[in-house]
């Protein structure tokens, strides 16, 4: 431990010190947790040996501005920045995981789709920082964490802009011409000399992530590090299925060309860069990432067995933008046959449900054709059973009866009255007429004239007895001369 180092359990500037995450040239990271809240946090310090040196403390402070003014999920965020004993400190928010060269030297090479997942999310962060004029020149494995979510997934954080280049900034905080980045990582024009160098020397190194990524080793190796600038500088670029053999051609393909010694050869961005490598991609890293890195630009199709990435919305790949002689992976051909599968399945589902709505019309149809040629009995039969009274004389109504309790009588002979017969009145033949009772009595008794003082006198008229309400009559040709009563 450095003698500069917190203990643990030390306050901080209003932090709490827990553990040392991890020490660099310029700082050290601990985990605190931030008073009184006592929120998890990555708190980064400046070691004190560089306090006297105030472009480095400017750097330093810069740091903080720079992420601060990112807001991406593939960046770290910054939060708090301060001084605290004139030891200033940088708070970012605190990320379980490891570090993608700690990933590495635990596995060694990173199963190829993985591999591309987490480098798309760096070259995503990366572009976004060269858009907003920004060169990171400090691109390497130590500087990605991968970040174990609580979903259970991973997602990669890019740290640590400490040597980050403001490009066409009118103070420069580097030294000039020093050799800025770690050895392994640079871009050959960045081991020349650091005083111009844009975004295609971060190009370079991250190209050199992704072959380490899918390898296990890095391709630039040496004694010494005069030995790795020369290798990078000049020595033949190692081939990747040389140490590989299992990998692509066509992604090989992609990376000679971000490995270019030439800035202007390589891709004509880190986004071109990303778009030329996600065909390579899982299924699910090419539906989050199509929309960010689009199409391949002319230039990027044309390159020796480089694959056109998906277009956006695709899902599955597409066999005939695998390079010529290059044959489809295990994990892509149960990806096209799990596609046509649910494919098949559906087609099928649609012209069940399709048949099923057929067949259901067709027997409607049937059904009501049937009902419609059966005759249907519209009128109802009411039995009424002749009834007769005794005399003429009136009889109050009683209570009404329904037809179907009525049960059948003898048909009773009327006794004579003073009133000559009654002719019953023809029935009609299509409709059974039935007399009323009044009208029976007025047609049975003739118009007769007798004189009373003088006068003419009408004879004396019969009524017929009221039918109580409810009671059902006879037609004239049932009833007995033509009179019917009630019982």
């Amino acid at each position: 431990m450095k003698n500069d180092d917190l203990p643990v359990g030390s306050l901080f500037g209003g932090y709490e010190i827990v553990r040392l995450l991890g020490a660099g040239a310029f700082g050290a990271v601990y985990e605190a947790l931030r008073l009184p809240l006592r929120k998890r946090t990555a708190l980064k310090v400046l070691h004190r040996e560089f306090l006297r040196h105030p472009e480095v403390v400017h750097r330093f402070l810069r740091e903080a501005e720079i992420v601060a003014q990112m807001e991406h999920p593939n960046i770290v965020g910054v939060f708090d920045v301060g001084v605290h004993d004139e030891q200033p400190y940088i708070a970012m928010e605190f990320l379980d995981g490891e570090s993608l060269a700690q990933r590495i030297k635990r596995g060694g090479a990173i199963p190829r789709e993985e591999a591309v997942d987490l480098c798309l999310a760096v070259m995503s962060a990366v572009a976004a920082v060269h858009e907003k004029g920004i060169v990171h020149r400090d691109l390497k494995p130590d500087n990605v964490l991968v970040a174990r979510l609580s979903t259970g997934g991973a997602q990669a954080k890019l740290l640590d802009f400490g040597i980050a280049k403001i490009r066409d900034a009118e103070i420069s905080l580097t030294l000039t011409n020093a050799v800025m980045g770690t050895p392994l990582y640079m871009s050959p024009e960045q081991a020349l000399e650091s005083k111009h160098i844009d975004g295609q020397s971060d190009q370079w190194s991250l190209a050199v992530i992704v072959f380490e990524c899918l390898t296990g080793v890095n391709p630039f190796v040496g004694d010494s590090l005069i030995a790795v600038l020369n290798a990078i500088t000049s020595r033949p670029i190692p081939s990747l299925r040389a140490i590989a053999p299992e990998q692509p051609a066509g992604l090989e393909s992609v990376l000679i060309r971000a490995l270019e010694r030439s800035p202007a050869a390589r891709w004509p961005s880190v986004r071109a860069f990303g778009a030329a490598i996600l065909p390579w991609a899982s299924v699910s890293g090419r539906m989050q990432w199509s929309a960010f890195f689009g199409v391949a630009s002319p230039d990027a199709s044309a390159a020796p067995g480089a694959g056109a990435p998906l277009a956006r919305g695709d899902a599955l790949p597409d066999p005939g933008r695998v390079a010529v002689g290059e044959t489809l992976e295990p994990a892509t051909r149960s990806a096209l046959s799990l596609g046509a599968r649910i494919n098949l399945r559906a087609r099928g589902a649609a012209a069940a449900a399709l048949v099923l709505s057929l067949t259901a019309a067709g027997a409607w149809w049937s059904a009501r054709a049937r009902a419609s040629s059966r005759p249907t009995a519209m009128s109802a039969e009411v039995s009424v059973t002749p009834i007769h009274v005794a005399s003429p004389t009136p009889v109050p109504p009683s209570e009404p009866v329904e037809p179907s309790r009525l049960a059948p009588a003898e048909p009773v002979v009327a006794a004579p009255v003073a009133a000559p017969a009654v002719v019953a009145a023809p029935a009609v033949a299509s409709a059974p007429a039935v007399a009323s009772a009044p009208a029976v009595a007025s047609a049975a008794a003739p118009a007769v004239r007798g004189r009373r003082n003088g006068r003419a006198v009408a004879p004396p008229q019969v009524r017929a007895p009221r039918l109580p309400s409810g009671a059902g009559r006879r037609p004239a040709a049932a009833c007995p001369n033509g009179i019917c009563a009630l019982e």
